[in-house]
């Protein structure tokens, strides 16, 4: 190797030492002119130039190809660095993937905001940007009252205005009667510290006057029912001793495989209490509300949720001819059904969700009934979904 490199240099040397061997004879036949004295001298100095050409091209080269092969292996060295680093993160992705979709503990490890993020990549790799937007805000909705409803049964009944609980209300040519009935879920924990508080529990239904009751905002209670009250001389003749009476309003839970009454659960609790709402602003009242304690026996725990099942009845009578039904939170398998009780009316529904349907049922010339309901047991109805119904 050594040899192989040193190669011309050694060629060099040899000439000179060559040269030098026929000087010395020269000198001893004290030959110092001539062609031979002459040819001795142009070759040693042509040979010394050489040697010192030879040198200076060598250094030069060595370095060169030095360089050349480092910058040659560096080039090799960054693209198995960046295939390895491409290989290695194909793994790692394909993992994170995995994992996120099959273990649910190693999404429990992070934050929700660190979650929600996930979700919208999601989101947009499924549904494109534009619309993974608006899932996001349905989404954050949702999020922000981690609840929701399931089986839910409303009945709902329209009648003129002839009964004697009502003829004082000269304003309202009909009464509306409703029953209402589902299971309400609750998250165990609100936030990531703040335990649900299960021994203090309260259920309201809440009644506007003359305003959109889902703009009341419930206060340590759960909002069951929220409806608008549109006849003023009924407002009037309401107080806190006579209000049960003229709603007719009763409370029952679903207990041990039967309804049964608020007062054969509490004893201490006979009958829900009555409060009027005051405005936010101002000393006008913006509706009235009904509050029962919801009794720690017909709570059940089903998974990262517990649940109670309850059943409300009212009526009330109405100056207007119309009716709307919105949920205010995501509501699993609804079946809503309306009917009007008049020979002189008709009714008419307006759906504001595609998956729901409506169905109507004549059962007789003045009693028309429609169903808001969809056939699927995995039927889901968004906040602010539902119907308004005019006749």
């Amino acid at each position: 190797m050594l040899l192989e490199r040193y190669r011309y240099s050694l060629f060099i040397i040899a000439i000179a030492l060559l040269a030098g061997v026929i000087g010395f004879i020269f000198n001893v036949w004290e030959t110092h002119e001539g062609f031979l004295y002459d040819l001795l001298t142009t070759i040693i100095s042509t040979a010394i130039a050489f040697f010192v050409f030879t040198l200076t091209y060598e250094s030069v080269t060595r370095k060169t190809s030095t360089q050349s092969m480092v910058d040659e292996m560096r080039g090799l060295f960054e693209e198995q660095r960046r295939l390895v680093r491409n290989e290695f993160r194909d793994e790692v992705d394909d993992s994170i993937v995995k994992s996120l979709g099959a273990e649910l503990d190693i999404i429990q490890k992070y934050s929700s905001n660190e979650v929600f993020d996930v979700v919208n990549n999601c989101s947009a790799r499924l549904l494109g940007h534009g619309l993974a937007e608006n899932m996001q805000n349905v989404l954050a909705s949702i999020l922000n009252n981690p609840s929701y409803r399931a089986s839910m049964r409303y009945n709902i009944d329209i009648y003129p205005n002839d009964t004697e609980r009502f003829e004082a209300c000269t304003d309202a040519k009909f009464y509306i009667s409703q029953t209402l009935e589902y299971k309400k879920y609750l998250r165990k924990v609100d936030g990531d510290d703040n335990k649900l508080d299960d021994n203090n529990l309260k259920l309201s239904c809440f009644f506007a006057f003359n305003k959109n009751p889902f703009l009341q905002k419930e206060q340590e209670e759960i909002f069951f029912l929220r409806e608008e009250l549109s006849s003023h001389s009924f407002i009037k003749s309401l107080n806190k001793e006579n209000a049960i009476r003229l709603f007719d309003y009763w409370v029952q839970f679903f207990y041990e495989g039967d309804w049964v009454d608020l007062a054969d659960i509490d004893s201490v609790e006979k009958q829900p209490s009555v409060e009027f709402v005051r405005q936010t602003c101002g000393g006008k009242y913006a509706g009235i509300k009904f509050v029962s304690n919801i009794p720690k026996q017909v709570l059940i725990e089903d998974g990262e949720y517990i649940y109670f099942r309850a059943r409300i009845k009212c009526s009330y009578p109405t100056s207007r001819r119309e009716f709307y039904f919105k949920v205010p939170e995501l509501t699993l398998q609804a079946n809503v059904s309306i009917e009007l009780n008049s020979t002189n009316d008709s009714l008419h529904l307006v759906s504001f969700t595609d998956n729901y349907h409506i169905q109507l049922d004549k059962k007789s010339d003045s009693r028309e009934s429609y169903n808001f309901c969809c056939n699927s047991k995995d039927s889901i109805l968004l906040p602010n979904n539902g119907f308004t119904a005019v006749w």
